[in-house]
């Protein structure tokens, strides 16, 4: 532990206490900061761990219905009707609060089907269709989770932040606090009853 360099006197004494009053209120309630950060972050990372295993879920029968679908049909031809249903996709980023912690979220703001793409009047295999009925869920699915992961790597950085500071207010500030007031009340009392002792010499 460190000892600050001040003067051993009560106005400086009275100046470390209430900073030290202030370092113990401030711990207290990044302490409590930590806490609930902590409990949102295992919150976010159970959510972001099961949206990501849906998906990986989904990608797999997408790519099974897929295989089926190329022993039904040629696999040419598929991947020209799968160009005909290709669109435009338009993804909006958006800060938003959550917890005191600003996070990025996003959203699909809209799709449009390229011009002439009209799978139905086609003659396709149910795998096929499936293929395209899956691949309309997956990308706001894929946002969610993609909103959910980078809000975890926020709260990552915050709670690393914030445990970072609690520890330099446990272990460095307080102590160093502490011992440096133990030391201006000593010299204090030591100064009280050499005063003392030579009042009591000349009276």
């Amino acid at each position: 532990m460190a000892i600050y360099s001040v003067n051993a006197n009560r106005m400086e004494l009275n100046r470390l206490e209430t900073r030290l009053s202030k370092a113990r209120r401030g711990h207290q309630l990044l302490k409590q900061k930590q806490n609930a950060l902590m409990k949102q972050f295992a919150l976010i990372i159970e959510a972001a761990v099961l949206k990501r295993r849906s998906l990986q879920e989904q990608m797999r029968s997408i790519t099974g219905q897929y295989q089926l679908a190329t022993l039904v049909d040629d696999n040419q031809r598929i991947q020209d009707l799968l160009e005909k249903d290709q669109g435009q996709v338009s993804i909006q980023e958006k800060l938003v609060e959550h917890h005191g912690i600003q996070t990025l979220e996003f959203s699909l703001l809209e799709t449009a089907r390229a011009s002439g793409a009209d799978l139905n009047a086609v003659n396709t295999s149910v795998f096929l269709d499936r293929v395209l009925e899956s691949h309309e869920g997956f990308l706001p699915a894929f946002l969610e989770l993609a909103t959910l992961e980078k809000e975890v790597q926020i709260l990552y950085a915050a709670l690393k932040s914030t445990r970072r500071r609690v520890n330099a207010l446990e272990y460095r500030t307080i102590p160093d606090l502490e011992d440096t007031l133990a030391m201006i009340r000593l010299k204090i009392e030591d100064y009280e009853r050499s005063q003392l002792a030579r009042l009591s010499k000349i009276t």
